[in-house]
């Protein structure tokens, strides 16, 4: 009897040992794929567009559990998505590919948008597809989307929801056009239905080609808790200087409140006066005219020694002398960065150079050339 409970005994904690385990296991994959949210910092979209692009052929009309079929699936996590969406003022699609009925239908269709998010019209779009049927040509639904794509503005993700049954690996080339076409502005994210092991590798490789986004099982994403850190890495990311360009698109992560920014986040510089001052430096006119109606509605029998009355303005030129302080070769009234050391390459807004968008500049950069969007150490190394 004895024997027979330590036996038990020892069954239940190499049980408990491998659940620990596997447990440990998942998490180290989760925090591979999927960053934490940002913290007490300020957030902005990282993406403009989103185009979701799903699976309805043959092989999603397969079980995926007990109570779904795969293609059912999707749509439930294309709905949930789309309730967590947390910036609303975004362009959304949906592509299908599959359902192919004769020779002469399409294989691939738009069946939302592009247009204005809104997030009735897409879940009425995402319940209107069924009946999974065809042959499952990612390929056609990627060059139709680079097509559609290449004439938006801004950054753009693609979440691709497919079992990877017989996906071609002309969808990598696929991707890759993707890419050539868009640039660093798109993001590729493949979220496999189903465990079909050659699949997961040609999807792997799919976000791979794209260069930025990554891929992974859709179980990852069957609780509520994961699946909002894959929209929040989707959708928005930390803007440090408030300027509504995200950090990692940010090419001047220390602009002034207030200042207009570019796409690369960096001060716009406009004259539109002509008379030789860059109007963010410029003090409006409404606010000097506010100021002297100020100072003249106020009778003068009225003025309490103790009230100052508001300074007139002083001229732009001293307050924004022209020099160049750190000898950058570019001046004072224009640098972003005032103090940078001698002998270093700067841009035209006076910020050292950062050739791999690491945010290390080059000078200080211990790993020139690290692939875009790596993870980096204060050197500019890869964090191990």
């Amino acid at each position: 009897m004895v024997k027979k409970c330590l036996r038990m005994l020892l069954v239940l904690v190499l049980l408990s040992v491998l659940t620990a385990c596997s447990s440990h296991k998942e998490s180290f994959t989760m925090s591979r794929y999927l960053s934490t949210k940002p913290g007490d910092v300020p957030l902005t979209k990282r993406i403009d567009t989103y185009l979701i692009i799903i699976d309805a052929s043959q092989s999603m009309s397969y079980s995926y559990d007990d109570e779904r079929t795969r293609l059912e699936a999707a749509k439930d996590l294309v709905e949930r998505i789309n309730k967590m969406i947390p910036d609303k003022n975004v362009i959304a699609g949906i592509r299908t590919y599959g359902q192919k009925i004769s020779p002469f239908g399409d294989e691939t269709v738009m069946v939302y948008g592009f247009d204005k998010y809104d997030e009735t019209l897409l879940s009425e779009s995402i319940t209107a597809i069924d009946n999974p049927m065809g042959r499952s040509p990612l390929v056609y639904a990627m060059n139709g989307a680079t097509e559609d794509l290449k004439n938006m503005t801004g950054h753009v993700g693609v979440i691709i929801l497919t079992d990877g049954w017989r996906v071609e690996e002309k969808s990598i080339e696929a991707a890759e056009n993707m890419k050539n076409e868009l640039g660093d502005r798109v993001y590729i994210y493949p979220v496999q239905v189903g465990d079909d092991k050659e699949g997961r590798k040609v999807l792997d490789k799919v976000a791979e080609a794209g260069g930025t986004g990554f891929s992974l099982p859709y179980d990852y994403l069957s609780n509520d808790k994961t699946l909002e850190r894959f929209v929040n890495q989707v959708f928005i990311a930390a803007d440090g200087d408030g300027d509504g360009v995200a950090d990692e698109f940010d090419w001047c992560p220390d602009t002034q409140p207030g200042v207009m920014v570019d796409q690369y986040g960096c001060p716009r510089l406009f004259d539109l006066d002509g008379d030789g001052v860059y109007d963010r430096f410029e003090i409006p006119e409404a606010e000097t005219e506010v100021r002297e109606a100020v100072v003249t509605e106020v009778p003068a029998a009225a003025v309490s020694p103790s009230v100052i009355a508001p300074k007139p303005a002083e001229p732009i030129q001293e307050k924004h002398p022209t020099g160049d302080t750190d000898g950058d070769g570019v001046s004072d009234m224009l640098d972003q960065c005032p103090n940078t050391p001698k002998g270093v390459s700067v841009y035209e807004w006076g910020c050292p150079v950062d050739t791999d968008r690491d945010g290390i500049y080059d000078y200080l950069d211990a790993c020139p050339g690290t692939p875009r969007g790596t993870r980096v150490d204060t050197k500019g190394c890869p964090r191990q």
